[in-house]
């Protein structure tokens, strides 16, 4: 396996570590819209390069929950269904992702209710 080190700022603290790579890693990209400087497309793009340029792949995680306390632009759940695939299917069309692609997923849903 390859390993990797990976700088990340949180709560104003750097901190380096290194971590053992796999094939795929999964980022939770909280945001209900595809486009923008701070949307889902952008807000992917640095790992979406980085795996590329290493041979990995990317799943993007979108929420759905209405999450107490959290500002409405990281869950779906306002939206809706419709809403969602309509901005999920621009996120799959900046990638080129098939839409009907059974390899591998690209999106993943934190939560659908029953």
């Amino acid at each position: 396996m390859n390993s990797f080190s990976i700088t990340t700022t949180y709560t104003q603290k750097t901190r380096s570590f290194t971590t053992v790579a796999g094939t795929t890693v999964a980022i939770m990209d909280y945001r209900d819209y595809a486009e923008g400087a701070d949307g889902i497309i952008a807000n992917a793009q640095y790992e979406i390069n980085y795996a590329t340029s290493v041979g990995k792949k990317v799943i993007i995680g979108v929420e759905t929950y209405d999450v107490p306390g959290s500002p409405g632009f990281v869950t779906f759940y306002q939206e809706g269904e419709n809403y969602m695939n309509q901005e999920l299917t621009k996120v799959l069309s900046y990638y080129s992702v098939p839409l009907d692609t059974q390899v591998m997923p690209f999106i993943i849903i934190h939560l659908i209710d029953p």
